[in-house]
């Protein structure tokens, strides 16, 4: 499986992507409003390689929270805005570094 990015999707991705849809909806890691319903890369992986110099880790439950975004692909793509500040969280941020506390996208 790809990703947009054409970063292929690891098994542990796929697997603790799971875990944490069943905790979703959850609150924004980004906006910190509530009724995210996808899955975020707190250190995007271009991020985790410049400061790792590797990708192991960069898919762990650590390294994931929820997040305002799409889901899917196409014509089956759903869209999760924020209710509240109305963004796709996830695609607004993109691979950029968290911005310092207490800023919001």
């Amino acid at each position: 499986m790809t990703a947009r990015s054409g970063r292929t999707m690891t098994a542990e991705y796929v697997r603790n992507r799971g875990v944490m849809r069943e905790q979703l909806p959850g609150v924004c890691h980004l906006c910190h409003h509530p009724g995210a319903r996808t899955i975020d890369h707190i250190k995007a992986p271009a991020e985790w390689l410049r400061l790792y110099r590797t990708l192991a880790g960069v898919d762990g439950l650590p390294n994931l929270a929820p997040a305002h975004g799409t889901m899917g692909a196409g014509k089956h793509r759903l869209h999760n805005r924020c209710a509240t500040c109305g963004k796709l969280c996830n695609q607004s941020r993109k691979n950029r570094p968290l911005r310092p506390a207490g800023r919001i996208w």
